[in-house]
């Protein structure tokens, strides 16, 4: 497993149980389910952070369940979003890139919750995320005219509308999905005050914070770029809408019938390994992401777990805890329920290792550097074997070295051969288990506008 650093919160207990429901219903009724683009776990202050980024998330995770070492199946967005919600691989639902969409004939988290009466909303920040849709009654992607990604106070808003207005003898699932943490954004964006708190911060204890992300963060400059503050701001910024919504949420539905889970894509570069940005690496400020589980205190206790889980455990999840029926088995999916693990955090439900995998690189890619190729990798909870398009591939030991500045593939190590048979038979098998029955590389032209002035084409 990760090291858990001590400055992590005395704000967690060290168990996590579900103790026993009331009545013969599921646990919960309804579920809030958001998803915060391009947000690294370790600029969290319940993972360790030492800047005031999260104060509401925070809070969650004292009441919460915290989820230490989550995994990403990818690190690019689109192909994160569908495997959440489908608990299926990139090559398997063929969502590679922003802008593809999801075949409607797998089933997906929308669509098990839909048949079972349950009303299934969406509101996303970008409209490259639209392609998504299957199983939503309503899945909401509008982009004022002018601009490429509504804000998180934009987003929330409608979310929170829809909330006061819907249908309220009806069950509901609620997922919503922020854009706003990102290293590049346009300055028009900047979120104040808390691009003001951040300079602030940075002000009275610059030199602070930069040991702190040299020594525990394996950042490899001398001086922090300016981006720091800006990620903060918008972590900051995002951090206090979530609170917006959640509270909203609990005036219209009973928090105690209400699971609200918080988890992120994939991460962003920052500068470690000397790179900026996400989606062109596997490593661990890319693929690990914070996930958290919020619900009734008096049934879902706080804690920290520590156990290796993946996105594609997120589905079979919830649905038990929604009382939908979603058998990994009968529907071929590739996670398990983490139920058991709420129960008792030492449980072995026998998971398999995280894999994660690149989108596929484009010429544009190349162009700026990026190895043609594929590119993959697994991560048993301690050891994390990278597979590059051409060697030298990476081994790392996560426990001694987790941010993977200690490449040992050059020495005999057991792990290796083990991690790499594993990893190829793997990608051999999901690469031989296409689900989409049609997959289009077709990309809307309007989209198309959008991922170029994002910077993704």
């Amino acid at each position: 497993m990760l090291k858990t650093p001590s400055r992590l919160l005395c704000v967690v207990a060290a168990a996590a149980l579900l103790v026993g429901c009331r009545g013969e219903g599921p646990p919960y009724d309804n579920l809030v389910f958001v998803t915060v683009d391009t947000l690294r776990a370790d600029h969290l202050g319940l993972y360790g952070y030492p800047r005031p980024t999260s104060p509401y998330l925070d809070e969650l995770g004292r009441e919460g369940v915290v989820f230490w070492h989550a995994v990403a199946a990818s690190s690019h967005t689109a192909p994160s979003h569908a495997t959440m919600l489908t608990s299926l691989y990139p090559e398997q639902h063929r969502v590679l890139e922003n802008g593809h969409a999801l075949d409607p004939g797998i089933p997906s988290l929308a669509g098990l919750l839909q048949a079972q009466g349950i009303e299934t909303v969406g509101f996303v920040s970008v409209r490259f995320l639209a392609g998504l849709s299957p199983g939503f009654d309503i899945l909401d992607a509008q982009v004022a005219d002018g601009e490429v990604f509504r804000t998180a106070n934009l987003t929330v808003d409608r979310a929170i509308e829809w909330l006061r207005t819907r249908d309220r003898t009806r069950r509901f699932a609620l997922w919503v999905h922020v854009y706003d943490p990102h290293q590049h954004v346009v300055t028009t964006r900047m979120p104040e005050p808390w691009y003001r708190l951040m300079r602030e911060d940075s002000a009275r204890r610059g030199g602070e914070l930069l040991y702190f992300v040299r020594q525990e963060q394996g950042y490899p400059r001398d001086g922090l770029s300016g981006s720091f503050n800006r990620y903060d701001a918008q972590i900051a910024f995002v951090d206090d809408q979530i609170r917006r919504l959640f509270e909203a949420a609990a005036e219209v539905s009973p928090a105690s019938r209400t699971l609200r889970v918080v988890t992120a894509d994939h991460g962003e570069g920052l500068g470690n390994h000397n790179f900026e940005g996400h989606g062109r690496n596997l490593y661990q400020e890319q693929v690990r992401v914070p996930l958290i589980l919020h619900g009734d205190t008096e049934r879902l206790r706080h804690g920290v777990i520590t156990s290796l889980v993946r996105h594609v455990d997120l589905l079979p999840t919830f649905g038990e805890l929604l009382g939908v029926t979603a058998s990994p088995s009968e529907l071929g999916l590739e996670g398990v329920s983490l139920v058991p693990l709420l129960r008792d955090p030492s449980a072995d439900l026998g998971i398999e290792p995280a894999f994660s995998q690149r989108r596929p690189p484009d010429e544009r890619r190349v162009s700026i550097g990026w190895e043609p190729g594929i590119k993959l990798a697994v991560q048993d909870g301690r050891f994390k074997y990278i597979r590059n398009p051409e060697p030298p591939h990476e081994l790392y030991d996560l426990q001694s070295d987790p941010y993977e500045l200690r490449n040992l593939i050059r020495r005999h190590h057991p792990e290796k051969e083990r991690l790499e048979r594993w990893l190829l038979d793997k990608y051999e098998k999901l690469s031989g288990d296409h689900r989409a029955e049609s997959p289009t590389d077709e990309i809307d032209p309007e989209i198309l506008e959008d991922l170029k002035a994002l910077g993704y084409i």
